[in-house]
């Protein structure tokens, strides 16, 4: 009995005890196979992702059975060889669960040798990307949207750095300043006419830049790449990083018509 007692409390149980109890906290499949594929361990998490049970014996189960058939000549016929060959064997394949779903994992296979350099068993972790896939596809999908919107809207969407460089115009830029997105990068004070208004205007841009807090609406009297002059509303927003405004980014809506219209009103009063 105290020769059984002092074995468990070994070094080596100790480590053995505490490597298990890290595998039944880790969230990836963690599993061990036989050269021939025979399961020999799988943790909960990796009994879970598959559908297998706490209480279920893993002896008679082979890693083929939670592949799906086009993932088998990667995950089995090409990542094993590998392993062997090279000690490891990375990339991205699927698990089949037993309900029928097709899990997207990405996996990592290792090759693991005795005294005689012989390969005695294969080892895995596999992470479920089914998450990970999902937010990227939202991503996508939110990109295409806003790029939608930014290609069709009336308005034009820009953004500059702090040192007034344009860094990106949408396509509307054609319509307001008669010149390509692409030609639009330049000095933000390029498209700036001579009109007082301008200057009082830009003391916004100035303020956010300085606080980085987004400003109050103003008006700017810009100039098209042909000469043909545009009354704006500009309605921007610094972005701030890590406690620095690193651009500013922002919309024009062509108010040119409106203004004209208050001028000749105007006109009117003066003439009554």
């Amino acid at each position: 009995m105290s020769r059984r007692l002092a074995h468990e409390r070994s070094p080596r149980d100790r480590e053995r005890r505490r490597m298990a109890a890290i595998l039944d906290e880790i969230t990836d499949l963690v599993g061990t196979a036989d050269p021939q594929g025979r399961l020999l361990y799988l943790n909960p998490a990796g009994r879970r992702l598959v559908g297998i049970g706490d209480d279920e014996k893993i002896a008679d189960l082979h890693i083929s059975s939670f592949h799906p058939g086009w993932a088998r000549a990667t995950s089995i016929e090409e990542a094993i060889p590998v392993a062997i060959r090279d000690g490891t064997w990375r990339g991205k394949s699927a698990l089949l669960a037993r309900g029928g779903e097709e899990i997207p994992v990405e996996q990592v296979v290792i090759a693991h040798r005795g005294p005689d350099r012989k390969v005695t068993h294969i080892s895995t972790v596999a992470r479920d990307l089914r998450e990970a896939l999902r937010v990227e596809e939202e991503l996508r999908t939110s990109r295409e949207r806003m790029r939608t919107i930014l290609e069709h809207s009336s308005n034009v969407f820009y953004s500059h750095t702090p040192e007034g460089e344009i860094t990106y115009a949408s396509p509307q830029t054609r319509d307001f300043f008669d010149c390509s997105p692409e030609d639009a990068l330049r000095g933000w004070s390029d498209f700036l006419t001579d009109h007082p208004e301008n200057r009082r205007a830009m003391e916004h841009t100035r303020r956010a830049l300085e606080t980085g807090e987004k400003q109050p609406v103003y008006e700017l009297e810009m100039e098209s790449a042909s000469g043909r002059r545009l009354w704006v509303e500009v309605n921007e927003a610094p972005v701030v990083e890590d406690g620095e405004v690193v651009a500013i980014v922002g919309a024009l809506t062509d108010i040119t018509a409106r203004k004209r219209a208050e001028a000749r009103r105007r006109e009117l009063e003066e003439q009554l």
